[in-house]
């Protein structure tokens, strides 16, 4: 009888926990993004502002998912292609995107990796599969001009990526913030937790696509270790010595 006792009691504390938890990030989700995040109507309302280039969005098909984009600027120009870090998604570039002289020069190009906003699919920790359907969008300009990748934070390993496998297709790459050393991540062993029912319940779609390709982030930056010298066009890395989420 006591030991019934004793495990209705752990039933209803493990219950209020996950009730609780639920609270909490439904709470600070909320809070948030109502009052700290510009909304997405407002961004594009910004952006709009522009007297020549109207911010358009669309997908492309790549092996049976879709993958959407964000874009604005100049038609003939060459293309500068934005990719987010995780959680992320174009909209992290907003103020890329409302740059006057930026959209005048460049084709812009702020892309929803898999798993995010517009793009289908789940999230994926392998990036040659990132690097995959990007390439799908780096077209030259009716110049000839190659296409430019920026990559933030994760988006820079994924940017490193692409150089790796679509070097001759570029003209070059930058990484701002982004983690390249396995040794200097963090070991997040507690992420195989948030993969299991039912604490995946209490996370969003993104949440759910950030935390399964930071899983395995350690293991991807091996696998690309050994396969920088494939690169032979131009990369520019741009870190913060004081940066407090990635080791300078």
């Amino acid at each position: 009888m006591d030991r019934n006792r004793t495990l209705m009691k752990l039933i209803k504390v493990i219950f209020y926990f996950f009730f609780g938890l639920f609270v909490l990030l439904f709470g600070l989700t909320y809070f948030a993004e109502r009052f700290f995040l510009p909304t997405q109507k407002s961004v594009v309302e910004q952006i709009n502002k522009n007297p020549k280039y109207k911010l358009q969005f669309n997908t492309i098909g790549w092996k049976g998912q879709d993958i959407g984009f964000a874009e604005i600027g100049n038609d003939t120009a060459q293309r500068l292609i934005l990719v987010h870090g995780s959680p992320g998604n174009w909209g992290n570039y907003y103020k890329v995107l409302d740059h006057y002289t930026l959209t005048s020069r460049f084709k812009i190009i702020a892309i929803d990796r898999l798993g995010y906003g517009l793009t289908s699919g789940d999230g994926e920790g392998d990036l040659d599969i990132h690097s995959a359907y990007i390439h799908e969008l780096c077209k030259p300009s009716k110049g000839g001009k190659k296409p430019i990748i920026v990559g933030h934070s994760m988006g820079g390993p994924i940017a490193i990526d692409c150089a790796i496998n679509y070097s001759k297709d570029l003209a070059g790459v930058i990484s701002v913030a982004g983690s390249f050393d396995s040794q200097l991540e963090p070991n997040e062993w507690f992420r195989g937790m948030y993969k299991v029912f039912p604490i995946n319940l209490f996370f969003s779609r993104d949440l759910k696509a950030s935390n399964d390709e930071l899983f395995v982030h350690r293991i991807a930056l091996d696998k690309m270790k050994p396969r920088w010298k494939d690169i032979s066009c131009k990369v520019t890395i741009i870190q913060g010595g004081k940066d407090n989420l990635v080791a300078p």
